[in-house]
């Protein structure tokens, strides 16, 4: 029987492979295309978290912001043609 962490893991991988099949996700070493794909939601979530972001400045998320990161990631990992 396989554990969460598997099954997520074997998922995000198929999903990742078709979506470079398909011309749909720029082909990159899976740790890189984690660190885009996944690092700006962690660093806004950690700073949500913490009510501060780097200088201690006060912080607070706003759709805004996590549509601008995500519109980010998208222009990222989108194949340029």
């Amino acid at each position: 029987m396989q554990n969460s962490y598997t099954q997520f893991k074997e998922a995000l991988t198929l999903f990742r492979e078709n979506a470079i099949k398909r011309g749909e996700l720029t082909n990159l070493p899976f740790e890189v295309f984690w660190s885009i794909a996944y690092g700006p939601l962690y660093t806004l979530m950690r700073f949500q978290q913490e009510k501060k972001s780097l200088g201690d400045r006060p912080f607070k998320l706003t759709p805004e912001m996590t549509e601008a990161a995500f519109e980010a990631v998208i222009k990222a990992l989108t194949p340029t043609k």
